[in-house]
Formats: C-alpha cells, structure tokens, sequence
C-alpha cells in the first residue's frame, strides 16, 4: 500500500488533483469508446486510491480508537456531496444543455481539495514513527524547547510530534 510508504496528504493532493485535472478534460475529448473507456479507467483507479489514504490520514489526526466514527461521517457527508453534485450537474445540463460546465466545476472542486491538503491546518503538525495511536494527536504531551514531546502507547511503537512553527509554546 502507498500509504505505507508516502505521506497521505501527498497522496491525496495528488490523487485529488490528477482526478480535477481528468474531469476538466473530459469535455474535450471526442466522447467515443476510446477517450471514454480511458477516462473511466484512470478515474475509477483514482477513486479506489483515496480509499486508504483518506483511512490512514484520519487514522493518523484522530486515532484509533476515534477514526471509525469520523470515517462513517465523512461517508455520509461523501454520500450528501454526491447527490448535491448529481441534482446539480442535471440541473446545469437542464439550464445550458450540456454538461461542459458541471464537468469544469467539479474539477475546479476537485483542484481545491487537493489544495486544501497542502495547507490544512493538521498539515502544521509533523508526525514522525508511524501511527498516532489510541488518543491522535490530541493526547501530546507539550514540552518546554518548544518541541511537542509524547509517547503515544498506543500499537506498541511511540510517536513523536513536533510542532512545525518556530518558537516556544505556551502550555
């Protein structure tokens, strides 16, 4: 599995980017058996890859012991998304008669997900030796150096988080 080996939200930045950039082409393919059976490979792969990712980047912000209830909520917001976005992009095809600019927005939305990895606020955090354990991140334990210090029990191996900004922290 990737997410063994690379970090998720480089992953998912780049799963989620190839993904927008797949769908704002679409409208300029020829729509034949070719262009499409291409376009529903590499999107239906990309879909699949953000399975684990997603899974591991939680797993890794909310710990063990939280991250099944968080998953189940990002499926129902996953599930709400989607039929907004369908009643949306039949709703454009109604009002334009094509679908050209639903396929742009989402995207566009697509793009913006990726970003939002870059530059999410659990990007601040650095987390080193594996996976965050039974508490996540929440349970650190805040040192003097300015360096945020814990070991996590956890899955039997310890977890050290530093905190990326310069600079003492309060306690």
């Amino acid at each position: 599995m990737l997410c063994d080996r690379y970090n998720p939200r480089i992953l998912l930045f780049w799963y989620y980017s190839l993904r927008g950039l797949s769908l704002m082409v679409v409208p300029f393919t020829q729509f034949d058996v070719v262009s499409l059976s291409l376009f529903s490979i590499f999107y239906g792969l990309d879909w699949v890859a953000t399975g684990p990712a997603t899974f591991a980047l939680t797993n890794e912000v909310f710990g063990r012991k939280d991250t099944p209830v968080v998953i189940s909520w990002i499926f129902a917001g996953h599930q709400v998304g989607g039929a907004l976005a369908a009643f949306g992009a039949g709703a454009v095809r109604s009002a334009t008669g094509d679908y050209f600019l639903a396929f742009v927005t989402s995207g566009l939305a697509c793009l913006l997900a990726s970003l939002l990895y870059c530059g999410s606020p659990a990007q601040r955090w650095r987390l080193r030796g594996g996976v965050a354990g039974e508490g996540g991140v929440r349970n650190v334990v805040r040192g003097q150096s300015g360096a945020v210090t814990g070991a996590q029990q956890g899955i039997g191996r310890a977890m050290a988080v530093e905190f990326a900004a310069p600079g003492p922290m309060s306690r």
